[in-house]
């Protein structure tokens, strides 16, 4: 029998698929397999990988995905956090942006669980980070529709933390862009925001993806401009998403191949 791991390694290389490869973004589920809340969790890295890997156990998952959410990245930023009914939120920055987000605890915890969770998931399942986007991201911390200034404040974080989580080896790191972006006048900032981020998996050799988060394909044309960086170099590997079922369409000099993927985030 095929391998979760073995499965996402031919995904990777496009291979033609005997079944979907699901890889799931699951730490809403955490709080209740460990009957432990999130803001306990979320502070212990320990706890945190053994809930994500038993988890992934239970349900029968072929990968394993960590990282930061936009809200505890935007944390390690210097944003403060509240925590309520078991959920968190960021607020918008009130000082100054934290230029060394690897120092800050939140950060070295999440860096941390994806360590402890890829050395015990890594020989039989595929690892993946998942961290916001760089125009989702500037959006929650500087506010609505960051422009060229705030993206340039926001570049050196975001390698900081792009090289950290590269560090951890995971087979695929995902960029994921939420509702800002498409709504964003795309522009050179942009590209050059996301081809500094390529560049960096690039020398680590880990595929990049990007994930855009619940629109339909039509709405995602204009968004993925800013994204054309990635098929400079090697495969960019893009999520069009409809409700919980993700179709990825590889692109490479010109050539597309679609195959079936299912991703979803509870």
């Amino acid at each position: 029998m095929t391998s979760g791991r073995e499965l996402f390694k031919e995904f990777l290389d496009q291979a033609s698929l005997s079944r979907p490869f699901f890889l799931p973004f699951i730490q809403g589920l955490l709080s209740r397999v460990e009957n432990t809340p999130m803001e306990t969790i979320t502070g212990d890295p320990q706890l945190w990988a053994s809930g994500l890997s038993k988890t992934t156990q239970l349900f029968g998952f072929d990968g394993v995905a960590t990282g930061l959410n936009k809200h505890l990245t935007a944390q390690a930023c210097g944003c403060e956090i509240s925590w309520s009914e078991d959920r968190h939120r960021a607020a918008a920055l009130q000082g100054e942006l934290n230029g060394a987000p690897q120092q800050s605890p939140t950060m070295q915890i999440g860096v941390e669980v994806a360590k402890r969770l890829f050395d015990v998931c890594r020989q039989n399942l595929g690892c993946a980070v998942l961290l916001p986007g760089p125009y989702t991201l500037a959006d929650h911390i500087f506010g609505s529709n960051p422009d060229k200034e705030y993206l340039a404040r926001l570049k050196p974080v975001m390698v900081e933390i792009t090289e950290a989580f590269c560090k951890t080896g995971p087979d695929l790191l995902i960029f994921a862009e939420g509702n800002p972006l498409p709504s964003a006048n795309i522009n050179v900032s942009h590209r050059r925001m996301f081809n500094t981020l390529k560049n960096i998996t690039s020398y680590y050799d880990i595929p990049t993806g990007l994930f855009i988060e619940g629109y339909r394909a039509v709405d995602i044309e204009s968004a993925i401009l800013c994204s054309g960086s990635y098929g400079n170099h090697q495969d960019m590997v893009r999520w069009e998403t409809d409700a919980r079922a993700c179709n990825i369409v590889y692109e490479k000099a010109g050539d597309t191949k679609s195959c079936t993927i299912a991703i979803f985030s509870v």
